[in-house]
């Protein structure tokens, strides 16, 4: 008896789910004859009430999955926006590289056309004095190599005491002359040698300014290719959730025409159940109540070179100087220093007196510095988990500098050590040993 109510509940429920699903498909002359046909069609259509339950599971199964698609779309677009926002932000950031870049170009060449400048007048100069030396040389051989004759002549000749003194005088003179002249070219020639050692100290400095300039471009550069390789990726994972998205909405109506469908079978049994109680001599109508629900749906949504170690502990060379095969995603395959592999927060020191010319963040080196020791020679320290020093600061040969660690593009803590002499790197184990 329990079972067949339960059927006839299911009989009602079905009923009017067929009436909101149907709508105007439905009509109900009389509502105590049409829940009268239920009741009685309900023991009949077991197999269609399983399978309108079967596809109501699917279909909600179905809404359930397009929901956590929307919610991954969701995430998606939030993320692509992130990373849009980034690239923009590193694009601003290459434009004042780039201006910077172009800055320091002009100063260099600046610089340059100084020096050009002093190297000219250095050569007028040295050629001046060199002028100058043959003439006193020419003087000194006609009055000593020649004999003393000629300047006795000359003292001899004269007419008068005060003639044969101007005589003297004129030769003192003469010599005098010669003395201070050659005297003031070396002293010019003396300061147009330290300005120029002092431009070409300048021109170092801005090359220096240029390479680190050029690398934090290159990282960058790189960064801003990484970026936009993962916003095609999430361009991809969002085109492919949509296209899901679209798919479940198909596979959503479908399951949705499919339980109208059985709706539609279910109507067509209480038809035909219907049609069998009239031609039946029984065929009374039991008494019953229409009964509607409302539901509303939810939903939740130190070497020679004057260099020492730059570890305060010898620590493991992990990658030497040159050609290598990249470590990971955007290392180079040309290692421009050394890797030593130490503990994060080893002590890193200057392996040279020199000024620090750069103490700062790169996505590529991490926390790096870049100390200009004198001569065309810097060293690189990178990948720090800490800076201990600033742009602009005289440092000491041993000074601690940073505590390395593993920032950047790095695969486990170490320390990036490079040297760069006179216009290009070189290797480190030239300079420094452990």
């Amino acid at each position: 008896m329990r079972k067949r109510n339960k059927w006839i509940a299911a009989g009602v429920g079905l009923w009017l789910t067929g009436a909101v699903c149907i709508g105007s498909g439905v009509f109900l002359d009389n509502p105590s004859s049409a829940l009268t046909r239920v009741v009685q069609a309900a023991t009949q259509s077991e197999t269609t009430q399983g399978q309108i339950d079967a596809a109501n599971k699917k279909r909600e199964q179905l809404e359930k999955e397009r929901t956590e698609l929307k919610k991954t779309l969701s995430s998606s677009e939030s993320k692509k926006d992130n990373i849009l926002q980034y690239i923009t932000t590193l694009d601003k950031k290459m434009d004042t590289l780039t201006d910077k870049v172009k800055s320091n170009e002009e100063q260099i060449q600046l610089v340059q056309s100084t020096i050009d400048e002093l190297l000219l007048q250095e050569a007028q100069v040295t050629a001046k004095m060199s002028s100058q030396y043959e003439t006193m040389k020419e003087r000194i051989k006609y009055m000593y190599e020649d004999g003393t004759s000629g300047y006795l002549e000359l003292l001899a000749g004269s007419s008068s005491l005060s003639e044969m003194y101007n005589h003297l005088e004129y030769i003192s003179k003469i010599s005098e002359y010669d003395q201070k002249m050659y005297g003031e070219y070396e002293s010019t020639k003396q300061k147009l040698t330290k300005t120029k050692k002092n431009k070409q100290a300048k021109k170092d400095e801005l090359v220096a300014t240029k390479e680190t300039l050029s690398f934090e471009k290159q990282s960058v550069k790189q960064l801003i290719s990484k970026k936009k390789g993962q916003l095609t990726k999430y361009n991809n994972l969002i085109a492919d959730s949509e296209s899901s998205i679209s798919t479940y909405d198909v596979k959503i109506a479908a399951q949705e025409n499919q339980v109208e469908n059985l709706l539609a079978q279910k109507r067509r049994e209480i038809a035909a159940e219907e049609a069998a109680q009239k031609s039946s001599p029984s065929g009374n109508s039991p008494n019953g109540t229409d009964t509607t629900t409302s539901q509303t749906p939810s939903s939740n949504a130190v070497s020679t070179s004057g260099f020492i170690w730059p570890l305060a502990t010898a620590g493991r060379i992990s990658c030497g100087f040159g050609p290598r095969t990249a470590p990971t995603a955007g290392a180079s395959t040309y290692h421009k220093g050394i890797d030593i592999a130490t503990p994060t927060g080893t002590i890193v020191r200057a392996a040279k007196a020199g000024t620090v010319v750069t103490a700062t963040y790169s996505a590529s080196a991490g926390n790096f510095v870049a100390i200009y020791h004198g001569d065309g020679v810097y060293t690189y320290y990178m990948h720090n988990s800490s800076l201990r020093v600033s742009a602009g600061e005289k440092v000491t040969r041993g000074q601690t500098i940073a505590l390395s660690g593993s920032t950047g593009i790095s695969t486990g803590p170490h320390l990036h050590f490079a040297v760069y002499a006179h216009g290009s790197y070189v290797n480190p184990l030239n300079y420094v040993s452990r």
